[in-house]
């Protein structure tokens, strides 16, 4: 264990070596950083991001970026939840306070007025851009739905926080189980094996807290039972009877599941699965390194990895019956971007950083030094050092979730709608599915609240 973790850090100094030289001596060749920010040095910039494993990179390496470019940076870390809310202050003022800032996807629709056309600025300022950056080395998908609002280009994915499904190998091996396939199937295994290891261990475990959590879950019910958030024309489709049977179903799985999970969200599940409570669970793909890990967790080694189940129906995949950029997956994507205000004083310096901030090398690092990343770049997942922590077992720089991810991203991703009012939006819909999986409604009468206060808040009633 030791020598993997000095393997670990020496590695993460390698890289980290290797990307001081492919920043600064590179460039007595071609493009460099120290070159291109030369008219912006003694400029200053902040950035916000959020305070998790794939940013901490890009915080600890923060002043590789200061000694090429020049460029002071001050790196502001809080919740996501605290860096929505300061961003929108800061675009009600038209105020410059930050100029980077780490935004889910889930609010660019909301924000997209207030963020620097990507596209439009690299085609004004070309010689900023670094030919190594390889845009084009983003997943496309990532490109279209993470990144982009309305055709245009507001930023670079950075990360994609998506749901697989892992499973204890050795009861499944020991009961002869397969993985399941389709969502009857998980319920049956489930249930096997609630039956016969509770109250030690349950089947699977649930997320029914009244929080965001609770609709990112349902998220993918929803999809792999036919239903959507909105129809062809912007109208919400949640009371539909696919949506309905979607919920229906999920609640139908709180009996087998191990109990406790309308205190349970993100966190709640991971400490659980890492406790050996249960057999089998969705968990965020930045998770997996922590249940994945010897130094905290009873099953690392031990857990197989999937991609989440079919439903009974095909996901709709028709353009013209979906609204709002909402793309059905059997996995729901969490992802975020690195994007630029429009009201930055020094938006050359705040780009310089956030291409060098989204970066091969860092997203590596991001990857397999820091660990806890999901790479938003096709290359990274055949890089040789991501390759070999494919076979690592022991904290957060394990990559051998990162094949599953990788068709997830390349087969069945899917990403939430993002109307101007989603943030709104987004609370009502968790408070309504809360009271179905309580008890306080009915699933129907739950989504009929829910589609009624949808469409007055899209309408702007």
């Amino acid at each position: 264990m030791q020598r993997n973790k000095s393997r670990f850090w020496v590695m993460g100094l390698v890289v980290g070596v290797i990307l001081i030289f492919a920043l600064g001596v590179t460039g007595c060749f071609a493009w460099s950083l120290r070159e291109a920010a030369q008219p912006y040095r003694g400029q200053r910039i902040t950035a916000i991001i959020c305070h998790e494993a794939p940013n901490m990179a890009v915080q600890q390496l923060v002043p590789l970026f200061e000694k090429e470019a020049g460029i002071k940076v001050d790196v502001e870390t809080a919740p996501l939840d605290d860096i929505n809310t300061k961003l929108a202050m800061m675009f009600a003022s038209r105020m410059g306070t930050y100029d980077v800032a780490y935004i889910d996807k889930a609010w660019m629709g909301l924000d997209a007025p207030h963020l620097i056309d990507i596209g439009e600025f690299t085609k004004q300022h070309p010689e900023l851009v670094d030919p190594d950056f390889d845009a084009d080395d983003f997943f496309p998908i990532l490109i279209l739905k993470q990144a982009a609002v309305g055709g245009k280009l507001l930023g670079y994915p950075f990360d994609v926080p998506l749901f697989i499904l892992v499973y204890h190998k050795e009861i499944f091996e020991e009961n002869g189980l397969k993985v399941p396939e389709t969502y009857e199937e998980f319920r049956k295994t489930a249930k096997f094996l609630t039956d016969n290891y509770a109250p030690k261990m349950y089947g699977c475990i649930l997320i029914a807290k009244e929080h965001y959590a609770l609709l990112t879950e349902y998220a993918q019910f929803l999809w792999a039972f036919g239903g959507t958030f909105f129809d062809g024309k912007g109208k919400c489709s949640l009371n539909s009877p696919e949506a309905v049977e979607a919920l229906e179903f999920y609640k139908s799985l709180l009996p087998i599941a191990l109990p406790g999970a309308t205190a349970f969200t993100w966190g709640e599940r991971i400490d659980a699965l890492a406790a050996g409570k249960a057999a089998m669970s969705f968990v965020a793909q930045e998770g997996f390194p922590m249940i994945d890990d010897p130094a905290r967790s009873v099953v690392a080694g031990k857990l197989g990895i999937a991609i989440p189940p079919r439903g009974p129906r095909p996901l709709v995949q028709d353009p013209a019956k979906l609204s709002f950029g909402e793309w059905p997956g059997l996995s729901r994507s969490g992802g975020s971007n690195y994007i630029i205000s429009k009201y930055s004083n020094n938006p050359e310096a705040a780009f310089l950083f956030t291409q060098w901030a989204t970066s091969k090398e860092v997203q590596l690092i991001a990857s397999v030094g820091i660990g806890g990343a999901t790479p938003t770049r096709r290359s990274l997942y055949r890089d040789p050092d991501v390759l070999a922590h494919m076979k690592y077992t022991g904290g957060p720089s394990t990559t051998r979730h990162f094949p599953v991810s990788k068709e997830i991203i390349d087969t069945t991703l899917g990403f939430e709608p993002v109307p101007p009012a989603y943030p709104e939006i987004i609370d009502g819909l968790y408070r309504a599915l809360s009271k179905a999986m309580t008890g306080r409604l009915t699933p129907k009468q739950a989504l009929d609240e829910a589609a009624r206060e949808v469409d007055k808040i899209v309408a702007g009633e």
